[in-house]
């Protein structure tokens, strides 16, 4: 669990924490508002939702399959 404060003008760190607060993955705050106590009560209360795992797709199986290619 984690709590993102995108760098003010970093378009590339603004979009991530957006993006990653969408998917639910994370909250962010802007650093202009951060507050340390609001901010965990928010992560206390936050439904964080993981990402799934795709079991096929797992780093043993991909390096099966590329050996067998060689």
């Amino acid at each position: 669990k984690c709590i993102l404060i995108p760098t003010p003008g970093q378009t590339e760190q603004e979009y991530l924490a957006n993006y990653f607060a969408e998917k639910q993955f994370a909250i962010f705050t802007h650093q202009n508002n951060f507050s340390l106590p609001e901010e965990l009560k928010r992560a206390e209360d936050f439904s964080y939702r993981f990402p799934e795992r795709d079991p096929s797709n797992n780093l043993k199986k991909v390096i099966s399959r590329f050996l067998s290619s060689c």
